[in-house]
């Protein structure tokens, strides 16, 4: 994906996450992007493993998909896994 791409955080594990981003990104492909939740930040970047137009209903058929959900597996070092478990962590405690 190219650098500065917009996009947005469908889903997200402590082993992957489900981006809707507004082209395609190749199988095997890897992806970065910085999750920012509260004061806490952590580089998230992975292989991607699926890539999907997103279905829209509403447009005609022929037409070019407006996005993509495109699904990685992610490849982080130590710090950052761990930073991505307390930053799920805290966003689990603040849905309760």
């Amino acid at each position: 994906m190219e650098t500065g791409a917009k996009g947005s955080l469908v889903d997200l594990s402590e082993y992957g996450a489900l981006l809707d981003l507004p082209g395609p990104a190749g199988i095997g492909s890897h992806v970065g992007f910085d999750l920012h939740w509260d004061a806490s930040s952590v580089r998230l970047q992975g292989r991607v493993v699926r890539c999907s137009p997103v279905d829209d209903m509403d447009r005609v058929a022929w037409a070019e998909p407006t996005s993509y959900h495109v699904a990685i597996d992610f490849d982080l070092e130590a710090r950052d896994t761990v930073r991505l478990q307390d930053l799920l962590r805290r966003a689990r405690q603040g849905m309760r």
